[in-house]
């Protein structure tokens, strides 16, 4: 990831009224954040590659604060930048990855990133015509899916493999 694109996303995330308005919070952050995440898939077996957002969070030093309203928002726009950066560059969702520590599966947000498909999407126009059980369904099958795809390119074509 260049400078260039942390510009680009730094920008996109504050017209989108992103909680980070500090450059160079973003500047640091970003980067730390996509470098854990493809660190994590190039050298973690498949069958503990989930990570939760409070252990990602300590690993690029945005460590969790219990009851913060801006610790879940900047890990969701930090979270956002690096899945729209590897949805711009055709490569796997790494932020696929990432999940709730308690529930093991991505958070809410996850279904409103760039990639995922507009039947599962947050807060789709197909809402009304899925069942919330055939939803959860389609959405656990796709996060799994998305998890294979991500340790395949990373595990399979550029880590421990």
């Amino acid at each position: 990831m260049e400078y260039e694109d942390i510009e680009r996303l730094f920008n996109r995330q504050l017209q989108r009224g992103g909680p980070i308005q500090d450059a160079e919070e973003w500047h640091e952050l970003v980067p730390a954040m996509y470098e854990a995440l493809i660190e994590r898939a190039k050298t973690t077996p498949y069958d503990s590659l989930p990570i939760s957002y409070s252990e990602l969070g300590a690993w690029i030093g945005l460590p969790f604060v219990p009851d913060s309203k801006w610790w879940p928002l900047k890990m969701a726009h930090l979270l956002g930048a690096c899945a729209f950066f590897e949805h711009t560059n055709e490569r796997p969702m790494i932020t696929s990855i990432v999940v709730n520590n308690e529930t093991k599966r991505p958070g809410q947000g996850f279904w409103g990133i760039d990639g995922i498909p507009s039947k599962l999407r947050l807060e789709s126009a197909h809402e009304d015509q899925l069942s919330g059980l055939v939803r959860s369904e389609l959405r656990d099958e796709f996060w799994i899916q998305a998890m294979k795809a991500v340790y395949e390119y990373w595990w399979g074509k550029h880590g421990m493999s």
